[in-house]
């Protein structure tokens, strides 16, 4: 086979292979913003978390399954921005670990 065109199909298969990866590591993330509280679930996102942060200390939320749920804002808030902050910097981890691969073997032995 030609040695470009074999280049060609290489990269073209790691292009795909990387952004299976990426997805991947994409719906982990959001596996990880996801929050059980008094009995609600939330999905963690900085429009949650700045509409929490402006709230007063007792607040009725409306979680991912349309229930509404009674909160106690302040530990609401540290319990959302401190798992926020954790799937953040392990999605940052697994992503730059992610780019710092160059081959398709690499990326699919992770």
């Amino acid at each position: 086979m030609d040695k470009r065109l074999e280049q060609a199909l290489e990269h073209a298969s790691y292009v795909q292979t990387f952004h299976n990866q990426k997805r991947i590591l994409q719906q982990k993330f959001i596996k990880e913003c996801t929050c059980y509280y008094a009995g609600g679930t939330f999905i963690i996102d900085p429009a949650l978390i700045t509409f929490i942060s402006s709230q007063k200390n007792e607040i009725i939320v409306i979680d991912s399954n349309q229930i509404p749920i009674e909160l106690h804002k302040d530990d609401f808030y540290e319990t959302i921005v401190r798992q926020y902050n954790i799937a953040t910097i392990n999605f940052h981890k697994a992503y730059k670990k992610l780019c710092d691969t160059r081959k398709v073997e690499g990326l699919i032995s992770e």
